[in-house]
């Protein structure tokens, strides 16, 4: 897929050069992310409009949010205030713009809906994201670093325990065009330690890492 850039950016550790992302060194990958996202979006809320200062107190919404499988890239990234959400919480874009509108009521029966429709989509895929983003990809194809620096900590069990649950991944890893990961290391090890040989990857096409 091709994720959204500004026409301009530039850090010590990532550029845009035209229209590709140069990943330069890997800081904290959504970092990264989140300076790309200011830099492309409007200051202000996606939702209330209100406009957003640069801060420790600004937020970025999760279109597809981390518990239903959602990545940090700026396609599913936007400006957000702290109360809208605080608010959204773990809904996802459209549904959160249908529920803040409904009654109390109706409001109610429209959060059961969704958690039982978000079951059943855990239970068939593992995570809710646009099918033209994801692709399957074997494990070993896909190129990252093992330093030894990295354990088997919270991020790891909580694959393992979706999987258990799920029999699929909670999100896809995400790589740059040449297959080299950016994010997901978790996601790699899992599938390594447990013999799976095919993952969910999203593939940023005009991004690369050097």
């Amino acid at each position: 897929m091709i994720m959204e850039l500004p026409e301009k950016f530039k850090t010590p550790f990532a550029e845009v050069k035209n229209g590709i992302l140069y990943v330069y060194k890997m800081i904290p990958y959504e970092r990264i992310m989140y300076d790309l996202t200011y830099a492309c979006k409007k200051k202000r809320c996606v939702y209330c409009n209100k406009k957003i200062k640069r801060g420790k107190k600004s937020t970025l919404d999760h279109r597809y949010p981390r518990d239903t499988g959602g990545i940090s890239i700026t396609n599913n990234l936007f400006p957000c205030c702290p109360k809208c959400n605080s608010q959204k919480n773990n809904l996802t874009h459209e549904e959160y713009l249908k529920w803040r509108y409904l009654p109390k009521k109706q409001a109610k029966e429209y959060m059961a809906e969704v958690k039982e429709e978000r079951e059943s989509v855990l239970k068939n895929v593992g995570f809710i994201l646009p099918e033209d983003w994801v692709e399957y990809e074997d494990r070993d194809k896909i190129l990252c670093e093992d330093n030894g620096q990295y354990v088997r900590g919270k991020r790891y069990n909580k694959v393992k325990e979706f999987y258990e649950k799920y029999h699929h991944f909670p999100r896809p890893a995400v790589i740059d065009r040449n297959g080299q990961l950016l994010d997901g290391y978790n996601t790699i090890l899992f599938a390594r330690d447990f013999d799976i040989k095919y993952i969910p990857i999203v593939r940023l096409e005009n991004v690369l890492k050097l």
